[in-house]
C-alpha cells in the first residue's frame, strides 16, 4: 500500500530551519526568546519528534510531515501555545496578540507560510551527534550554537540533579543500557558508557559536556552553515548581538525584542566555583583541554 503525501514536506522545510543546537545550561532559552520574538518567525521548543529521532528511523518525508502536522500547523494555528507566563514558552514571550491564531484552517497556515516565507526555528538539547541527519532530512538547514563556560554549566546541571543515579533511573529519553547495568547517554563512547556507573555526578556531567561540544566544535569547523555566538557575550551586549541575527536572518526585531534585551542588561552572570577536582580522569583532562580551547 503507498502512501499518499498532501504536501511535498521536504520543499516546505527546504532553506527554512534554523536549529539553536546547544547543551542544556547553556542560554539556549534566552537565545530562543529573543531570535523568535522577531518576524517573521515560527519556533518549536523542543519538540519530542526531535528528542526521540534516534529511536525511531523514518522516511525522511514522513518525518517531516509529523513534524508539520502535529507541531507547526498547531502552532501556527494557535492550538500549541502555552498561556502561563511563568514558563519558558509561553506564547507572550514570543508574539504579540497572538501574532499565528489568527490561521484557523490548514490552507490558511499554507498560505501564511507561502506569503510570508517564515523561518522556522527549532530549539533541540543534545542532538550534536546528529548533526549529518538533520542535514540530509532538512535541506538548507542552519545552525546556531551557543557555548558556555563548560565550569558553569556543570555547576548548573549539577544544581539540578542531572545525571545522578536517580536522574538516570527515570529518565527515558536519549539512553540505552549497557550490560544490563544503570542507564546511560547513547551518545558517548563504549569505553566511558563501561565507566558510567562507577563516576561521581560531576565526572558523568563533565563527560556529557565535553561529548557534545567536541562533537560541535568538529562538525562547524567543516559546515559553513554554523554560526556560534558566546552566552557570556550576549549577556553582555544583547543588542548587538540582537542586531547581529536579525539581518543574518533576515528578521524584523518587535517591542517583544526590544523587552528582552532590556532584561539581558540586568541579568548578572552567576559565579560556581571550580568543579576540577572533583572530575576523574581520564575525563578531567578532556575537560581542561575543552576549556582551553573554548577560551575560558
Amino acid at each position: 500500500m503507498s502512501l499518499q503525501i498532501p504536501t511535498n514536506y521536504i520543499d516546505l522545510f527546504a532553506n527554512r530551519v534554523l536549529f539553536i543546537i546547544a547543551i542544556g545550561r547553556s542560554g539556549t532559552s534566552v537565545l530562543l526568546r529573543l531570535l523568535a520574538s522577531m518576524k517573521p518567525t515560527v519556533f518549536l521548543y523542543e519538540p519530542a519528534a526531535l528528542k526521540y529521532y534516534p529511536g525511531y528511523p523514518l522516511d525522511n518525508e514522513i518525518f517531516l510531515g509529523m513534524l508539520f502536522e502535529d507541531y507547526i500547523v498547531p502552532q501556527i494555528s494557535g492550538r500549541n501555545q502555552n498561556p502561563n507566563e511563568n514558563e519558558d514558552t509561553w506564547i507572550g514571550n514570543y508574539y504579540t496578540n497572538n501574532f499565528h491564531g489568527q490561521y484557523s484552517r490548514r490552507r490558511e497556515v499554507l498560505d501564511y507560510i507561502e506569503r510570508e516565507n517564515p523561518l522556522f526555528i527549532l530549539k533541540t538539547l543534545e542532538s550534536q551527534m546528529l548533526l549529518p541527519s538533520l542535514i540530509d532530512i532538512f535541506p538548507g538547514c542552519r545552525f546556531l550554537h551557543i557555548t558556555r563556560d563548560p565550569n558553569a554549566i556543570i555547576n548548573s546541571m549539577i544544581k539540578r540533579g542531572w545525571w545522578t543515579d536517580e536522574f538516570m533511573a527515570t529518565v527515558v529519553d536519549y539512553v540505552d543500557r549497557y550490560n544490563n547495568c544503570i542507564n546511560v547517554p547513547w551518545y558517548i563512547d563504549d569505553n566511558d558508557k563501561a565507566l558510567w556507573k562507577d563516576w561521581n555526578v560531576e565526572t558523568r556531567t563533565a563527560c556529557v559536556v565535553t561529548t557534545l561540544t567536541k562533537e560541535w566544535l568538529r562538525f562547524s569547523h567543516e559546515n559553513d552553515a554554523c554560526q556560534n555566538i558566546r552566552y557570556e557575550d550576549l549577556c553582555t551586549s544583547p543588542g548587538r548581538f540582537a542586531e547581529f541575527l536579525a539581518v543574518k536572518y533576515n528578521l524584523e526585531p518587535t517591542e517583544i525584542t526590544k523587552r528582552h534585551i532590556k532584561s539581558i542588561r540586568k541579568h548578572k552572570l552567576s559565579e560556581y566555583p571550580d568543579i576540577a577536582g572533583l572530575i576523574r580522569e581520564p575525563v578531567r583532562e578532556r575537560f581542561l583541554a575543552l576549556k582551553k580551547e573554548l577560551g575560558y
